[in-house]
C-alpha cells in the first residue's frame, strides 16, 4: 500500500505541474524590502464587502510560512531580495542585531545587498555579514583593501538542489546607493549589466544552466536591464516596495503581474518577482526547467500573512470565512522561537524607550525657518549643533539643516529614549569636514538658495559655534551678512579668515553636498574628505543630554547671543 500511494502522488504531481519525468522543479520562497519591521503590524483590508483590522506580517509569520511552504516540495529556494536595515525602531536601538537573530532563523540561502544595507556606512554591514549564517552577495560592489567590506561580498553563489546546481547572481542599485546610503569612499559600484552579463556567462561556462538574478534593482528598471540579458532564468527583486499579482480582492494596487515575463535579449522570456515590503507577504515561484535548462513554466503568487483578526465589520467568523476564502491572504501560525527572539527584543526595547534622558528646562520649539512668533527660527537644532561641536572637541562650529530635528520639547517635559528617537528620525553620522572661511559663508548660501529654489525651508541652515545675519531680498552671494565665528581660545566672536582652514561638524547627509549644501563637497574635494565616524548623530545628542542629566542640569535653550541666526529678512 505504501508503494501505491507513492505512486499516486508522484502521478498526480506530474500531471498537476505538467512535467516530465527529466524536468526539474524548483519552488523560490522570497521576500524583500523588510526594512526591520520584524514584529507584526496593522493594516486593514476590505474582503467581499467586509471590512477588517489585522495584525500582518512580522518575522515569525514569515519563518512559520517559509517553513510551510519548504515543507511541499523537496527543491526550494530561500531568498532576500535585499534592504534589511531601515528606520525602524529595531534598527535605531538594535542596529543589525535584532535583524540577524531572526533572519538567521528564516532559513535564507542568500541575500543581495540592497541600498539600506550602507545606511550606516562600510563597518555595520561588515558586522551584519559576520552574524548572519547565509551570503550577501552583489556582482557590481567592489570593496578595496581598505574597507572592512573587502572580500566579504561575493558575487554570485552555486547551490546544489537535489541533483542540480543552481547559479545565484547578486545585484545592487548603484546610483541610489550612492546618493542615498553611505558606503565609504573604499566602495566601488560597477556597471550593473556588465557585471550581471559577465557572471552569467562564465556560470553558464561552468556548465550551470539555471540562473537565478538576485537584485535589488526596482520594479521600474528592471525591464530595461533584463531586456540586454543573456542566460538568466528568473530575476527576485527587490528596491520598489512592488507587490505583484492581483490584489484587488484585498484593496490593493494592482503594479504588475507575478510572475511578469520579459523577453531577454535572445527572445526567452525572464520570469520576474517580487513580494511587496514590510514582510507582510511572501513570494511563492514554482519554476519548472527542462533537462536542457530552459524555463517550461513559471507560476504562483506571493500571499498575505496574518496573525489575526483584531475588529472588522461583521462577526469574527464571517470575517475568518471571508479570509479562508480568498486565495492570496492567509491565517499563519507564528514560529515559536523566533517569536521568543522577537519576545526578547521587545521587552528591551519598552524598557529602553521609558528610560529618562534628560529634562527640559524651557520650551525649546522648532521651526524650519524664522517667523513672527520665532524671529531666530528653531531653537532645538543649535542644541544638535552644540552638542555636536562640542563631541568632536576639535571642531570650531557645526552647520545643521533645518531637518535635523523633526520637532521640539516643552518646559519640565521628560525626554526618553522614545522621545530622542521620535525627535531626531535620521541615521547620519558626525563629520569634520576642513574648510575655509569663504567656503563656510559659500555654504550657508548654498543652503538658503536650495531653499527658495525648492520652494521648501528644508535645507535651512542652523548651527553652533557661528551667527550671521540673513536677507533672502538680495542675490544669491549677498544673502548671509555679519557673519562671526567663535575664537576657541578666547569664546570672542570674530570674522571668519577668508583663507584660513576651519574645522566644521555637520551630519553625513549634508556633508555630501545633498540638500544644497553643495560647497561640503568641494571643499573636501580640496583639503581632503571628512573620515566616516560612523558615530551617528542621534548617539551624540544622546551622549549631551545623559551628561547634563547626571551632572544635575536641565535642557536650556542657547543664550540669545549664541543663536545662529541674529536677523531674518
Amino acid at each position: 500500500m505504501k508503494k501505491l500511494s507513492v505512486f499516486i502522488f508522484t502521478m498526480s504531481f506530474l500531471v498537476s505541474f505538467n512535467v516530465f519525468a527529466d524536468d526539474f522543479k524548483l519552488k523560490i520562497i522570497h521576500i524583500n524590502d523588510h526594512h526591520s519591521h520584524l514584529r507584526a503590524e496593522q493594516a486593514d483590508y476590505t474582503i467581499d464587502g467586509i471590512t477588517m483590522k489585522v495584525n500582518q506580517g512580522g518575522f515569525p509569520l514569515i519563518i512559520s510560512e517559509i517553513n510551510s511552504l519548504k515543507a511541499e516540495i523537496p527543491n526550494s529556494l530561500v531568498l532576500h531580495a535585499g534592504d534589511a536595515f531601515s528606520k525602524h525602531l529595531f534598527f535605531t536601538v538594535f542596529k543589525e542585531k535584532a535583524n540577524a537573530d531572526l533572519m538567521n532563523l528564516a532559513g535564507f540561502d542568500a541575500m543581495a545587498v540592497g541600498n539600506h544595507e550602507f545606511d550606516e556606512g562600510d563597518g555595520l554591514l561588515k558586522k551584519f555579514i559576520d552574524e548572519v549564517n547565509f551570503p550577501l552577495i552583489s556582482s557590481n560592489i567592489n570593496a578595496s583593501e581598505k574597507s572592512p567590506l573587502h572580500g566579504l561580498i561575493k558575487p554570485y553563489i552555486i547551490m546544489n538542489i537535489g541533483e542540480e546546481k543552481i547559479g545565484i547572481i547578486g545585484l545592487t542599485v548603484s546610483r541610489k546607493t550612492q546618493g542615498s546610503s553611505k558606503p565609504s569612499d573604499e566602495i566601488t559600484f560597477l556597471d550593473e549589466y556588465e557585471s550581471v552579463s559577465k557572471y552569467a556567462a562564465g556560470l553558464k561556462a561552468m556548465g550551470i544552466n539555471k540562473i537565478v538574478l538576485l537584485s535589488h534593482y526596482g520594479y521600474g528598471r528592471i525591464g530595461e536591464l533584463a531586456n540586454k540579458l543573456k542566460d538568466v532564468d528568473v530575476i527576485v527583486d527587490g528596491d520598489s516596495h512592488t507587490l505583484l499579482g492581483d490584489f484587488t480582492n484585498l484593496g490593493l494596487k494592482y503594479e504588475g503581474p507575478y510572475p511578469t515575463f520579459i523577453p531577454d535579449a535572445e527572445g526567452n522570456n525572464i520570469c520576474v518577482v517580487q513580494a511587496g515590503y514590510f514582510g507582510f507577504a511572501v513570494g511563492d515561484l514554482d519554476v519548472v526547467f527542462d533537462d536542457e535548462g530552459k524555463v517550461t513554466s513559471c507560476s504562483g503568487s506571493p500571499v498575505v500573512i496574518i496573525q489575526d483578526i483584531i475588529k472588522s465589520s461583521v462577526s469574527p467568523g464571517q470575517a475568518k470565512a471571508a479570509v479562508d476564502s480568498a486565495p492570496n491572504i492567509k491565517f499563519v501560525t507564528p514560529d515559536p522561537q523566533a517569536q521568543k527572539v522577537l519576545d526578547h527584543y521587545e521587552e528591551e526595547l519598552s524598557a529602553m524607550r521609558e528610560k529618562v534622558l534628560c529634562v527640559s528646562a524651557d520650551d525649546i520649539p522648532q521651526n524650519w525657518e524664522p517667523d513672527a512668533e520665532m524671529p531666530h527660527g528653531s531653537l532645538f537644532a543649535p542644541l544638535v549643533a552644540k552638542a555636536m561641536a562640542e563631541y568632536s572637541g576639535n571642531a570650531d562650529a557645526a552647520v545643521v539643516n533645518a531637518t535635523v530635528t523633526r520637532d521640539g520639547v516643552v518646559k519640565d517635559q521628560n525626554i526618553t529614549f522614545g522621545t530622542l528617537i521620535d525627535l531626531l528620525p535620521h541615521h547620519d553620522t558626525l563629520w569634520e569636514i576642513q574648510m575655509t572661511g569663504e567656503e563656510i559663508k559659500a555654504v550657508i548660501e548654498d543652503a538658503l538658495d536650495n531653499a527658495l529654489k525648492t520652494n521648501t525651508m528644508r535645507s535651512f541652515p542652523y548651527a553652533y559655534g557661528l551667527r550671521y545675519g540673513i536677507n533672502m531680498t538680495k542675490p544669491y552671494g549677498q544673502r548671509v551678512e555679519a557673519l562671526e565665528i567663535t575664537d576657541k581660545a578666547t569664546g570672542k566672536w570674530t570674522q571668519p579668515d577668508g583663507s584660513k582652514i576651519y574645522l566644521i561638524a555637520t551630519t553625513s547627509f549634508p556633508g555630501r553636498g545633498r540638500e544644497g549644501y553643495v560647497t561640503f563637497r568641494t571643499a573636501q574635494e580640496k583639503h581632503g574628505f571628512a573620515p566616516e565616524t560612523y558615530i551617528n548623530y542621534r548617539d551624540v545628542f544622546k551622549a549631551y543630554l545623559q551628561n547634563l542629566y547626571n551632572s544635575g542640569k536641565k535642557l536650556e535653550n542657547l543664550p540669545e547671543d549664541m543663536l545662529p541666526v541674529k536677523y531674518y529678512l
